[in-house]
């Protein structure tokens, strides 16, 4: 007879946690809370216009083809590798800097900026690559148990990357590089994982070394949410099913394990083990009521910043803006340094606008442009109210305007606006924080959020807020460490 596991949530996580298990033999169902699959990684379509509604790019591409090696498939659609990566518009430059992958080609973009960029940059990137491939298979691609084997896996670095670990970032590029605008736009891989440069370590420095020289940026061929939805159409071929609009908020459990979950309409749902792709934090505390994760301890952790997304449908192109840009305000040192935790006025924030309908011109009406504005704003712990979020797009919309040269309020067509009270609600991001417990050194590897349960021995976790981390690439490698655990205790069939 086969092992029965029950997916909680059909995020990436949970996606590729269900495929790796129904390859290894197992009979798999699905349940997820929102109606449609994809968690953080969600699809909106409205009016003709269609957006990728959290990532619209993802890095480490080597980690999704890992995955279809391991699960023996091919998923069908085509990544496109960003070379530029993105434009860079600082307020007052006469044009935007473009973020090339070629140093030669950076450090001339960057010439009135930073002399001899290309070969502090050959540093940088050197240092960064020696550091990405001493510890990423030491401390990210196996599971930790506890905290002895966290440091047994950090004693087998090099001790030259030590002092690594207790730098800040933005310090640790303020060793290669003079120029403020420099450090700003190289520090932007810490930002789109929900930290800033003043806060995370520079050991995430490899996260520069992965976009600029390792592997890449990388798009997909209509949109990111191709990635989710070929993951469902495999799953289906599988005999997979997925139960959209069900939220688990309660179980029954015997002798330390989960006998059943039980959803909102009093259904209980059976299964040998569980697998949880919702909040690996959240559920602890919201569903299973664990004392060591009630909202004190949670609100104790250290959150990323929360996503505040403007998705707007325009009756115009807009040849002034590259695929992807992020535009960095004067602001943004006091903004990213120290004011996410206080109230600050946003009218100034930095922000990164993708229009999906360059690359792919059918997810706009003909002659329109798909726009999604996205800025990393204060999670729900100190900023608790968004009833001002029409004022905060409209201060973020005239900004853009203003460097455009182009008023686009009045070719707007279509607009909707995400706070963190969405992402609270829809996905259960505690606080609304989009990217789960920060990257700081005391929430990583051993340190961080279990991925099986302190209690019930047959419920384990996935997903960004447990081991390793966010971001597509790793959420991928935390269901292959979730399904580890799994075959580990009731092995695998094949």
């Amino acid at each position: 007879m086969k092992w029965k596991a029950l997916v909680v949530g059909a995020g990436i996580g949970g996606l590729t946690a269900a495929m790796r298990l129904v390859k290894s033999g197992y009979e798999v169902e699905i349940v997820e809370k929102f109606h449609q699959a994809g968690g953080r990684v969600n699809l909106l379509q409205e009016d003709g216009f269609t957006f990728d509604s959290g990532a619209t790019m993802m890095g480490m591409s080597y980690e999704l083809k890992e995955f279809e090696r391991d699960c023996q498939i091919q998923l069908p659609f085509k990544m496109v590798e960003l070379n530029p990566l993105f434009d860079v518009i600082f307020e007052g430059s006469p044009k935007p800097y473009r973020i090339s992958k070629n140093l030669t080609r950076l450090g001339k973009e960057f010439d009135d900026l930073e002399k001899n960029f290309p070969d502090k940059a050959k540093k940088f990137l050197h240092a960064s690559g020696r550091l990405f491939h001493d510890s990423f298979p030491l401390l990210f691609k196996k599971n930790i148990s506890n905290f002895f084997e966290h440091f047994i896996s950090i004693a087998q670095l090099p001790y030259k990357h030590f002092p690594r670990f207790f730098r800040p970032y933005w310090q640790e590029l303020g060793k290669y590089f003079q120029s403020d605008k420099v450090k700003q736009i190289l520090s932007l891989p810490a930002l789109f994982n929900g930290s800033t440069p003043f806060e995370i370590s520079s050991f995430f420095s490899f996260l520069s070394y992965n976009q600029m020289k390792f592997d890449g940026n990388y798009s997909i061929e209509g949109g990111v949410y191709q990635l989710v939805q070929s993951l469902i159409d495999e799953l289906v071929k599988n005999n997979v099913k997925i139960h959209y609009n069900t939220e688990i908020i309660d179980f029954v459990s015997e002798n330390n394990k989960i006998k059943h979950l039980i959803d909102k309409n009093s259904r209980k749902w059976h299964a040998d083990l569980f697998l949880i792709n919702a909040d690996a934090c959240v559920f602890r505390n919201k569903v299973l009521k664990h004392p060591a994760y009630d909202a004190t301890a949670l609100d104790k952790m250290n959150w990323s910043m929360a996503p505040f997304s403007i998705y707007l449908g325009l009756s115009c192109k807009l040849p002034q803006l590259s695929q992807n840009t992020c535009v960095i305000n004067p602001s943004f040192k006091e903004y990213a340094g120290k004011n996410l935790k206080h109230l600050l006025a946003l009218d100034k924030p930095y922000y990164y606008v993708n229009i999906p309908s360059k690359a792919n011109p059918h997810l706009a009406p003909l002659g329109c442009e798909a726009v999604m504005i996205q800025c990393l704003v204060p999670n729900l712990k100190y900023k608790k109210s968004w009833v001002d979020k029409k004022s905060v797009a409209e201060n973020i919309i005239q900004d853009l305007s203003y460097k455009i040269s182009l008023d686009l309020e009045s070719f707007v067509l279509y607009e909707k606006i995400q706070t963190p009270e969405d992402w609270e609600q829809n996905f259960g991001l505690w606080r609304g924080s989009g990217f789960g417990p920060s990257l700081k050194l005391n929430q990583i590897g051993g340190f961080r959020t279990k991925n099986y349960d302190e209690k019930f021995q047959n419920l384990f976790y996935c997903g960004a807020s447990t081991i390793p981390g966010n971001g597509i690439p790793m959420v991928i490698i935390s269901s292959k460490l979730a399904c580890e655990r799994i075959w580990k205790k009731f092995g695998a069939y094949s």
